[in-house]
């Protein structure tokens, strides 16, 4: 049918914290990083060979930690869940003194920052400050009135976000840094579920058809 992260952007644009609004960028913050870009009233971006919308995978850092897809610095590799995981785990190694238990799952992170851990905090502030610069290169080269943040990770609220936004507005052009909103996604779990419901409905298929028409979709 689609992938989750087309799903999801596709229920927010309708129902969520991006509603009516195009061109939609929407980011899944998980295990790692999923992309989905609604444009032109509901339409699920695919490009012209179906593979469009793997923002996960813009490049922030050539230098950095290997991705599953076998590039170095992708933003899935140091903006997700994984990366904070792991950044949390690379401190442990080195010493760095927390109440963190070893194997510290994202949620119990967000929930030693809350409460002071220094190295959960820095974590959080780490994989903020990446995902600002992920932002502002995506709102940047696309100009969405939304960028719309969902995701596992997204839960941490504000741990994540204050870091991003930061960089993002430290980043992006004056148009884009003005202009371009920023959300959690509003509909959850949900979002996925509803995308679902309106691409059997025929909502969001515009692109499907002209890609089997050898269009732009």
């Amino acid at each position: 049918i689609d992938n989750d992260a087309n799903l999801f952007a596709l229920g927010e644009w309708m129902w969520g914290a991006g509603k009516g609004e195009t061109p939609l960028l929407c980011l899944t913050l998980g295990t790692g990083v999923g992309g989905g870009i609604i444009y032109q009233g509901g339409t699920i971006w695919h490009g012209a060979h179906g593979a469009g919308g793997e923002l996960g995978h813009i490049t922030i850092d050539m230098e950095g930690p290997l991705c599953n897809c076998g590039n170095r610095g992708c933003l899935e590799a140091l903006a997700s869940a994984s990366a904070l995981e792991r950044w949390v785990r690379e401190a442990q190694e080195k010493g760095r003194s927390t109440l963190l238990p070893t194997g510290a799952k994202a949620k119990e992170i967000a929930q030693a920052a809350r409460q002071g851990d220094p190295v959960a905090s820095e974590a959080f502030q780490w994989v903020g400050r990446n995902l600002g610069v992920g932002m502002a290169a995506l709102a940047n080269a696309f100009d969405p009135r939304v960028i719309v943040l969902g995701g596992g990770l997204s839960k941490a609220g504000m741990l994540l976000l204050s870091p991003a936004m930061s960089e993002f507005r430290r980043r992006a052009l004056p148009l884009q840094r003005e202009k371009v909103k920023v959300h959690l996604a509003s509909l959850e779990s949900m979002g996925g579920v509803l995308g679902a419901a309106l691409l059997a409905l025929g909502i969001g298929v515009e692109n499907q058809t002209k890609r089997g028409e050898g269009g732009e979709g």
